[in-house]
């Protein structure tokens, strides 16, 4: 099954390339696309994997390497189309990463989205699922749902630090910019943190009266897969991965679904758990070794392994070569 976003995650993509001086004709032309499916209002999805590579083409043509930051930075709520009435009426931050995690094929097949809360402060966890890694695509990612925290706490509201799991590009001045904060790239994996009490800060604009339309107005709206256990299940172990405790019966609850129902809905999609496991844990295996920043023993920590030997084993056994001699011969090929 293919991966889809929304048409409106390309919002602004035509004013920033027209103030990069970028002509962005020969670009869609060569993805397939055309100005008017970029229309937010077209309510449309794109192929995930179009909308990737149409980011870090338009990137690398302009010489920008804050090219999607440069989007964030235009962007309006109402640039996601009508969910976001929903989402700026939500009482709070975190209720409304809870709607858009309840909802999730509002938005995109490939975005993860995670809260995790100890003490003081909180991480919202921002992963881009996907067999093809974007540092575009990852840190629209990332922005967008910042722009979210910002239309519910206020426009001067700052995350406490962001994350981002790509090596750092030369000029850091539009992300400094356009997030605000401090920056970690390098990191284990995407997203930002807040202050715990600022995920739970009341929201000026809730209004309890629009939950009675909201499962209306949900059912009426386009989604990308409603049904697609198989993306649901990719997400979760994505994002319950770097703490080791991976399972049928963990990711199961995670899903709030019993382990036999969701045995069975994945055979109905031809696949098993452990072979979706599998594969998340190679695709990020991959992604991680290409980017230098990370060692070994830290790319074992992401993907649960107890020591960098197992992982070493595991890596061999599944690509017929160690993670570092891979890493050389792709660093070669690049």
């Amino acid at each position: 099954m293919s991966l889809n976003i929304r048409s409106a995650s390309l919002a602004r993509f035509l004013e920033v390339a027209g103030e990069l001086g970028l002509d962005p004709e020969p670009l869609l032309l060569r993805h397939g696309l055309s100005r008017a499916m970029l229309d937010p209002a077209e309510c449309s999805f794109l192929p995930a994997r179009v909308v990737i590579q149409l980011l870090e083409d338009a990137a690398s043509a302009s010489s920008c390497a804050g090219y999607a930051a440069l989007m964030v930075e235009r962007r309006k709520l109402s640039d996601i189309g009508a969910i976001s009435l929903l989402l700026r009426h939500q009482r709070s931050a975190r209720a409304a990463i809870d709607f858009l995690v309840r909802h999730k094929g509002l938005l995109s097949d490939v975005l993860a989205i995670q809260v995790e809360s100890e003490g003081k402060f909180s991480v919202v966890r921002v992963e881009l699922i996907s067999d093809v890694y974007s540092r575009q695509a990852a840190e629209l990612g990332v922005g967008v749902i910042i722009s979210i925290f910002r239309s519910l706490l206020g426009e001067h509201w700052c995350p406490h630090e962001a994350y981002f799991s790509h090596a750092a590009p030369d000029d850091r001045r539009i992300h400094r910019r356009v997030f605000r904060c401090p920056l970690r790239f390098g990191a284990g994996y995407s997203g930002f943190a807040c202050l715990t009490s600022e995920l739970d800060s009341p929201s000026d604009f809730s209004e309890i009266e629009l939950k009675n339309y909201e499962r209306f107005f949900i059912e009426n709206l386009p989604v990308v897969n409603r049904e697609s256990v198989l993306e649901d299940a990719r997400k979760a172990i994505s994002l319950l991965m770097p703490s080791g405790k991976v399972d049928l019966h963990l990711v199961a609850d995670y899903l709030k679904t019993s382990p036999r129902t969701l045995q069975r809905r994945l055979a109905q999609e031809d696949t098993t758990f452990m072979r979706v496991y599998n594969t998340v844990r190679r695709d990020s295996a991959t992604r991680f070794l290409e980017n230098t920043r990370h060692s070994i023993f830290s790319i074992a920590e992401q993907l649960g392994f107890d020591s960098s030997r197992s992982f070493t084993r595991w890596f061999s056994q599944e690509f017929g070569i160690s993670p570092k001699p891979w890493r050389q011969a792709r660093l070669r090929k690049d």
